[in-house]
């Protein structure tokens, strides 16, 4: 792959790949015009597409033509302005069963190439959309994970289970 980068002015810029140009450029508030993307918000839509698209493609393994319609990522900053986390909240297609959701989550956290770019500094979750939530067995202590690490860690059934469990018995991922 390969990208190119002008400057246009102290803070717009245009960046093409391919046959593709998107204008970058920072808000208003820090100096800029706001006539383009920031550069946080472009690698938020690129870690998602990432994410979407690797889940999907993964999914047509097991049957579904797209298991997800939506990824929305949001970071997290600290008081430096380094990002420290990010959470993707991703809405599933219906008739994804649950447990079929956790298998693709894991794959997914483990092939999408952009995923595993990011350091280990920063905390990424994968997480159901709320709305989009399973029903599952609870377990005895009734855990919230709301990531998809505990389950790619092992790949027993109690793992499998707690990655898809909220307090309220819904699927998170």
């Amino acid at each position: 792959m390969k990208s190119k980068l002008t400057v246009l002015s102290d803070s717009k810029q245009l960046a093409v790949a391919r046959t593709h140009s998107v204008v970058l450029d920072r808000g208003v508030e820090q100096g800029g015009e706001d006539a383009g993307f920031r550069a946080g918000e472009l690698w938020l839509i690129a870690l998602s597409g990432c994410v979407g698209g690797s889940l999907n493609h993964r999914a047509r393994g097991y049957g579904y033509p797209q298991a997800v319609t939506q990824v929305i990522a949001e970071d997290t900053v600290n008081s430096k302005g380094k990002v420290v986390s990010v959470v993707f909240t991703l809405t599933f297609s219906a008739e994804v069963d649950c447990e079929t959701r956790v298998k693709l989550l894991q794959e997914t956290r483990e092939h999408c190439k952009l995923l595993n770019t990011v350091g280990p500094h920063i905390d990424l979750k994968l997480q159901q959309h709320s709305e989009d939530a399973l029903p599952v067995s609870q377990d005895a202590g009734g855990s919230a994970l709301t990531e998809i690490a505990a389950a790619a860690a092992g790949d027993g059934e109690q793992e499998k289970q707690q990655a898809c469990q909220l307090e309220d018995g819904s699927c998170c991922i």
